[in-house]
């Protein structure tokens, strides 16, 4: 309520570039074999391989795919977030595209990017992520990869065997080989990377939304309250033909969270009359 008081101009809100091309890219873990679909009552269509979806944009004008995709993306559990990847991302990307390039490798391309753009390698992250509390820190060696239990024994040997040093593994590749760190979906690097940029892009931005400070630029605060009962349901329930939706649109329907009317009180409108002068 209310409103933010933590803007610091010392701040840089400008994008990190280990966040760019490493951290963020986490979600490639993530990414399913094919494209979920979900019917207007719920049952699951899907059929598409995402290799045959890349650069199909046609594909959108087709009936309900809009609609039938949301639905499938926000009622199908995710992927684990682990060191591996699809073969459609790994083998297929881009294949057989207008240029007549084969399949790509996403994994390869974001690890080549991290050295085109000259990021330092994993285990100088630990160092500038490092905690006591999680017994995370630099790695003197391979073996001590596994202290905390944030790389199992398997991985560090994988590792191992394609590094010649523990300073040359690359960022992408060691830190989405990390156990989830305290309830994130990522480990202690990437969990430091990401939540360092977020911190930046609000407590850097002169202009954030919730920013008081300037009674020229700031939004009333029944403005404010209106904007933040504004859910991503809600903007898929204005965007989209879909009629129901679970409130908490990032988690699964539950009995606690479960499907109701896009007119439901339990998904709020933005109330735009707060606008008008």
């Amino acid at each position: 309520q209310g409103y933010s008081e933590d803007y610091d101009p010392e701040f840089d809100p400008r994008i990190n570039n280990e966040f760019a091309t490493a951290a963020f890219r986490f979600a490639h873990s993530l990414v399913p074999s094919h494209v979920p679909n979900r019917d207007s009552r719920g049952r699951n269509i899907t059929s598409l391989h995402l290799r045959s979806a890349f650069n199909q944009g046609a594909r959108v004008g087709d009936d309900n795919f809009i609609a039938d995709t949301v639905r499938g993306l926000t009622q199908d559990s995710v992927p684990a977030l682990d060191g591996s990847f699809v073969e459609d991302i790994v083998d297929h990307l881009f294949e057989g595209d207008e240029g007549g390039n084969g399949g790509l490798d996403l994994p390869a391309l974001n690890i080549q990017r991290g050295r085109d753009h000259g990021i330092s390698g994993y285990n100088q992250y630990r160092e500038e992520c490092a905690a006591r509390s999680s017994n995370f820190g630099k790695a003197s060696d391979f073996g001590q990869l596994t202290q905390g239990k944030w790389l199992t024994s398997e991985d560090v040997k994988k590792l191992r065997s394609v590094y010649a040093h523990v300073d040359d593994i690359d960022l992408f590749a060691g830190g989405i080989l990390e156990k989830a760190h305290r309830g994130a979906l990522v480990g202690p690097t990437f969990k430091c990377i990401i939540g360092d940029q977020f911190v930046r892009l609000k407590r850097g931005d002169r202009f954030w939304f919730e920013n008081g400070a300037d009674p020229r630029t700031r939004f009333s605060l029944a403005q404010l309250d209106s904007l933040r009962r504004v859910s991503e349901a809600r903007v898929m329930c204005d965007n989209t033909d879909i009629r129901t939706a679970q409130p908490l649109l990032f988690r699964m329907p539950t009995a606690a969270n479960e499907l109701v009317s896009c007119d439901a009180p339990d998904i709020p409108r933005l109330d735009l009359t707060l606008w008008k002068e």
